[in-house]
């Protein structure tokens, strides 16, 4: 049986306890940083010229809920926490750290390979019966 979509049933979409429909956001500064701004999406049906009238209602019905609930973000602000080379109050400004980049950033070992091919003593580590029995069964 089909489901007739009109604009009262659509429109039902908009009552009841769960219903969230898209809060226009301005940006700004709350105590905790910037806010990111939502704004609505917009879809385009202007492709639906020539298509049955079902067929455009129905696209036109489902396009106005999408847009009361769906969203993207117009803006998106990431605040990054202050460089290490900057201060803080209360710092002794005269005694400078000195940072150097390999302090930084440390570079990922690629020898994990070498590392579990060995035992505690530096010996290359030996197959159980297990593996050796996998390896004759599988290859």
């Amino acid at each position: 049986m089909p489901h007739n979509l009109n604009s009262a049933s659509a429109n039902s979409a908009n009552t009841g306890p769960n219903h969230q429909a898209y809060p226009h956001q301005p940006y700004h500064r709350n105590g905790d940083g910037l806010q990111p701004e939502k704004e609505p999406v917009e879809f385009d049906t202007s492709h639906l010229r020539g298509a049955p009238a079902e067929v455009e209602a129905l696209v036109h019905n489902i396009k106005d809920v999408a847009q009361q609930f769906l969203y993207h973000w117009k803006t998106f602000p990431i605040v990054l926490p202050p460089p290490l080379s900057t201060g803080t109050e209360g710092e002794d400004t005269l005694a400078r750290k000195k940072h150097h980049l390999k302090d930084l950033f440390v570079a990922p070992s690629f020898d994990e390979l070498d590392a579990v091919a060995v035992d505690s003593k530096g010996e290359p580590r030996r197959l159980t019966n297990k593996q050796l029995e996998s390896i004759r069964e599988r290859g």
